[in-house]
């Protein structure tokens, strides 16, 4: 999976820090353990990750980088530089959103940091890979689409910063909100048929006129369903409009 990718240039095995970071060999029989405390399964490109690097610092190479280090799994929550204890203290001190599992520090000093965000995960059930602001109101920005991306990114010297996720959420109202619009038209359509109808019935049934009665009943029939569906759908659409804010 990370066979284009020298990680002997892409973490600092040669400092003290960089051997902090590095947490020894990595077993799978401790998975299960720190995946009950957080509360979500490990991803199989973190797990592959982790069979080659139990976490590290980054080298001097990637100076640039945003991402500081990635956290290794730990012998137990209270392992120093172990996603346990970062996700520990993202929930319980930071009071960042439970969404998934922070993994990568950044040159921030503590104030932002990479997670594995499983609100929103790929066709293999991979997370998307996101960074959050924790000074600025948890602001959520978008870096990847899975772990294995975001490293391939970070080797390529990319740009690892994202786009904050508001864009999307903007785009997604401005969709919603002319989806609104458009059944709002269907439903005055229908409404205003109705109406029209209704008085057309009431006139010609003061002018014996019975025929037309019966064409504006008909009329009126027809719509009364459809102005239904167009009601239901426009409450509907309304609510998602709803929910994305």
């Amino acid at each position: 999976m990370y066979e284009k990718i020298d990680f002997s240039r892409l973490f600092d095995d040669e400092s003290e820090s960089g051997r902090g970071y590095k947490l020894g060999t990595f077993y799978e029989s401790r998975i299960k353990e720190a995946e009950d405390f957080m509360g979500y399964r490990l991803p199989k490109s973190f797990v592959e990750f982790l069979k080659i690097r139990n976490g590290g610092l980054l080298g001097g190479d990637y100076s640039e980088c945003w991402l500081t280090a990635i956290r290794g799994l730990g012998e137990s929550r209270h392992s120093a530089n172990s996603i346990q204890d970062l996700f520990d203290v993202c929930k319980n001190d930071l009071q960042c959103p439970d969404i998934g599992i922070p993994f990568g520090e950044t040159q921030s000093a503590g104030h932002e940091m990479y997670y594995m965000d499983y609100t929103v995960v790929d066709e293999d059930g991979e997370p998307r890979i996101v960074l959050i602001d924790n000074e600025f109101g948890n602001e959520i920005c978008f870096v990847a689409n899975n772990f294995r991306e975001f490293i391939e990114k970070v080797y390529r010297g990319e740009d690892v910063q994202g786009y904050p996720l508001y864009a999307e959420s903007n785009e997604e109202q401005e969709k919603i909100s002319k989806k609104l619009d458009d059944i709002n038209g269907n439903l005055s359509l229908c409404r205003g048929g109705i109406f029209v109808a209704i008085v057309g019935l009431l006139i010609c049934l003061l002018l014996k006129k019975y025929v037309p009665v019966a064409v504006c009943a008909v009329i009126i029939i027809a719509l009364i369903p459809l102005e239904r569906k167009f009601s239901k759908e426009y409450d509907r659409v309304k609510s998602e409009m709803t929910d994305a804010d």
